[in-house]
């Protein structure tokens, strides 16, 4: 890009982002040159995250089909005025010079009336008074429904309000949630043990629980994509983490792995639960994953061994994909039993948590939002 101007990149950004389905986050760490990258990250994930809501506002005040450069420019623009505070003069100035940068020239005028007319109207608190709920919290009505469905009104504003706030940021040699840690500790692996970690990329669990295995035993990091495979064991070198063999396979199909004392199967899923961290996602269409999840656990279940657990975890809110799942394996499987999990990492006690079936939401701990189930392995009634 020869615009180093951050407005600039991103409404580059959102661009790739809504026309050629381009992940943002992967977008912003390639991006090296923006003037101010750190105004530039807050102002894509911004405009991402209150995208319905301010698409709300443009088209209260144009019924055109806008390209897409000059609709980015309008939700860069009024994001900055509502909700970073910055100059509205200065907005609408650089929006203009924003059109003509993109080759939209002709578009400046427009852009200008638009941002003027919402200027004119608009009166903080009171301009949102009127509006409905799912647009309030800037998400499709398909999600407040469903949000809505499972798990009531209190539990859904708490989460949508938590949603819309800058996600918590992770420390340490490695980015790894709360929520995501727990899912780890439900293993409740021992030195020695070996372990199966069913969809290991990029790696934060598996390194995790290699770390609760003191380096012992052995951890079997399985993924589909060999570019992953080999992040995470050029990860596990640097973390000087011996235990971890990486391996490229189909977890749902796979089958020459080692019978293992515990299974981790974090699989597949929509990220309801992460919406706060990759806003893109409520801008989509809830993709339909429930046979691969399932198909996932399925396979993984055979390699465990006798007396061994198996823990399967989401990092979304969506019931279809964790209460369901879990429940269809059971009648499948009078094998396998759920069990109880001990989580020691946390003093807070909730009766959420004291069931074999936990969902994590947001306000529990600042985290994201999951789902984890565990299961014990008898031996079969015949």
């Amino acid at each position: 890009m020869d615009k180093k101007n951050s407005r600039y990149t991103a409404v580059y950004v959102l661009n790739r982002v809504f026309r050629d389905n381009a992940y943002s986050n992967l977008l912003l760490k390639d991006i090296k040159d923006s003037e101010n990258i750190k105004f530039c990250t807050a102002l894509v994930y911004g405009t991402l995250n209150y995208a319905l809501q301010l698409d709300f506002i443009i088209e209260k005040y144009t019924s055109k089909k806008l390209d897409i450069e000059i609709r980015n420019i309008l939700r860069t623009a009024l994001y900055q005025i509502i909700y970073m505070k910055t100059p509205s003069n200065a907005v609408v100035n650089e929006s203009v010079k924003l059109a003509k940068a993109f080759k939209k020239t002709s578009a400046g005028g427009f852009i200008n009336a638009i941002l003027r007319k919402f200027l004119r109207e608009y009166s903080n608190e009171e301009y949102f008074k009127d509006i409905k709920e799912h647009i309030k919290y800037s998400v499709p009505k398909w999600l407040y429904d469903l949000l809505l469905e499972q798990y009531g009104k209190e539990d859904t504003v708490a989460f949508l309000e938590n949603a819309l706030l800058p996600p918590p940021a992770n420390d340490g040699e490695y980015s790894q949630d709360f929520s995501s840690y727990l899912a780890c500790e439900a293993l409740n692996v021992k030195n020695g043990m070996t372990v199966l970690d069913m969809c290991a990329a990029p790696g934060g669990k598996t390194f995790t629980i290699s770390k609760m295995l003191n380096c012992t035993g052995k951890i079997y990091a399985v993924d589909l994509h060999p570019h992953r495979v080999q992040l995470i064991e050029e990860t596990a070198k640097k973390l000087g983490l011996e235990n971890i063999t990486a391996l490229c396979g189909d977890s749902a199909v796979i089958d020459n792995l080692s019978l293992a004392d515990r299974i981790l199967c974090d699989v597949p899923c929509s990220g309801l639960g992460v919406i706060r961290r990759k806003p893109d996602i409520k801008l989509k269409p809830l993709p339909n994953l429930k046979d691969i999840q399932y198909s996932i656990l399925e396979n993984a279940s055979r390699f465990l061994k006798n007396g061994g657990e198996l823990v399967y975890s989401t990092c979304t809110l969506n019931k279809e994909e964790n209460k369901i799942i879990v429940e269809k394996f059971l009648e499948n499987h009078n094998d396998f039993q759920l069990v109880v999990i001990d989580f020691k990492s946390t003093e807070i006690k909730l009766s959420t948590m004291e069931k074999p079936m936990v969902t994590i939401l947001p306000k529990y701990f600042n985290s994201d939002g999951f789902f984890i189930a565990k299961f014990r392995k008898n031996q079969k009634n015949d």
